[in-house]
């Protein structure tokens, strides 16, 4: 089976479309670079969604980092992270580089199959064929000039961010947040002050009520002891004074009243 696929054209179809899609990769990219650089030098507010990211993204970082931020820095890092079609930039000058060499790895066995079983036929074709692939990748590498195209995306990002500005809107929404968040917590830091007192204050008022009562309960329950022990005394005094048949006959009356 595989000596019947060699001997066909099929490893010179599988290397065109591999060429093909590496050229692909090349034009998205390209395209990428040229769309950015166009949005970024547009002087019209509305924008597209590579540079309202940006824009979106520069006002948190400048927020959380108190309003200075290194644009050089912030452009590349914007640059690096942003996904087309689900892949970054570089992603997809890697996938065309990796397409390529799929291509040449192919090629290179179509080859050297062709040599082994002297089919020239085949071979001049393969070897056709990576030769037109190769000087087409070059072609299109040179008309691309990722390198150039990105520096100057990169520099067009931080003039944007400069002369637009968004850059002292950010400062001064970012200065004026702080004012509010520092207000705001010196706020709950005095109502929490208050809080603390006012709680302190009823409880040392209600400590004190308590003690107040327990006093009061104090006083009345020494001031019925003092009666009760006022009482027996006056009792035992008029005992006294009455005779032994008197003191019987009361003695008497109160046990009956007691058992009663």
């Amino acid at each position: 089976m595989i000596h019947t696929i060699l001997q066909s054209k099929v490893l010179l179809y599988l290397m065109t479309a591999t060429g093909l899609l590496g050229l692909l990769c090349q034009i998205i990219g390209n395209r990428c670079y040229r769309q950015f650089i166009r949005e970024a030098a547009d002087a019209q507010p509305e924008k597209g969604e590579f540079i309202k990211r940006m824009r979106y993204r520069y006002q948190i970082d400048s927020r959380c980092c108190g309003g200075t931020m290194n644009l050089p820095v912030f452009a590349q890092k914007m640059l690096m992270d942003y996904k087309y079609k689900r892949l970054t930039l570089h992603q997809w000058k890697r996938q065309a580089l990796g397409w390529y060499l799929g291509t040449a790895a192919i090629a290179a066995a179509g080859i050297r199959y062709y040599q082994l079983q002297h089919n020239q036929g085949n071979l001049l074709v393969m070897q056709r064929g990576i030769a037109a692939i190769t000087v087409l990748t070059l072609l299109m590498v040179l008309w691309c000039d990722s390198r150039y195209k990105e520096k100057r995306l990169l520099i067009q990002m931080q003039d944007y961010l400069s002369h637009s500005g968004i850059a002292a809107d950010t400062g001064d929404a970012a200065l004026e947040e702080w004012k509010e968040a520092q207000e705001t917590t010196s706020n709950a830091g005095r109502q929490k002050q208050e809080v603390n007192y006012e709680s302190r204050a009823q409880r040392e008022k209600r400590q004190l009520q308590d003690s107040l009562s327990r006093i009061k309960g104090g006083e009345k329950e020494t001031a019925a002891s003092e009666e009760k022990d006022w009482s027996k005394e006056r009792n035992r005094e008029i005992l006294k004074q009455m005779d032994a048949k008197e003191q019987e006959r009361i003695i008497r009356e109160v046990l009956a009243e007691f058992l009663a």
